[in-house]
């Protein structure tokens, strides 16, 4: 079975290479091939050096090329949620006195963990911090429900009992210690 993540595919802890850096490997690689092949890979392969010696990051205070490099990891955030998880599925069966093998693709919606990650660079040639750059990942949770934490308190009362005397001449009832009757004005 193959899972497929929604998330970043980048690398954690390297700058990612630039597209000049890409353009010089091509050059480089093409040109050792037709330097062994055919003599000539020359042509190709200085311009796919210098290419690829420039295209690298530099430090912005040193202006040296090449020498960035993760310092520091700190762990930004890690969220619980809810994620779309795309799995592959092989089903092989036999149908008449044919093998046959199909994949099935299949969405589910999972519990997943986001994690922000913060990777500090620092410069090795001026030992200077020149920065950092944050890197999401998503990745399914297998850990177990957390349970809830059900906090029980104990609440006491002291219930007081009222006796009601009741008007011997309209009626009504009022709490033991009242003088008179707010309706006729008879004491109780």
């Amino acid at each position: 079975m193959v899972q497929t993540y929604q998330g970043s595919s980048q690398k954690l802890y390297y700058p990612k290479r630039t597209p000049q850096q890409t353009v010089g490997l091509v050059l480089i690689v093409l040109g050792a091939i037709l330097l062994f092949a055919y003599g000539f890979g020359l042509v190709i392969l200085i311009p796919g050096i210098l290419l690829w010696y420039y295209g690298r990051e530099k430090c912005p205070y040193c202006k040296a090329r090449g020498k960035l490099s993760p310092s520091r990891t700190d762990l930004v955030s890690q969220e619980r949620g809810f994620g779309i998880v795309t799995r592959t599925d092989v089903v092989t069966g036999r149908v008449g006195n044919q093998q046959r093998r199909n994949t099935v693709q299949r969405q589910e919606r999972v519990p997943v963990v986001r994690t922000t990650t913060r990777v500090a660079y620092r410069c090795s040639a001026c030992q200077r911090s020149v920065g950092s750059k944050d890197y999401y990942t998503q990745q399914e949770d297998f850990s177990p429900p957390q349970q809830q934490t059900i906090v029980q308190r104990e609440i006491q009362r002291e219930v007081t009992e009222r006796v009601l005397i009741t008007c011997a001449h309209c009626g009504n009832r009022y709490p033991q210690g009242t003088p008179r009757c707010a309706n006729c004005g008879a004491s109780l």
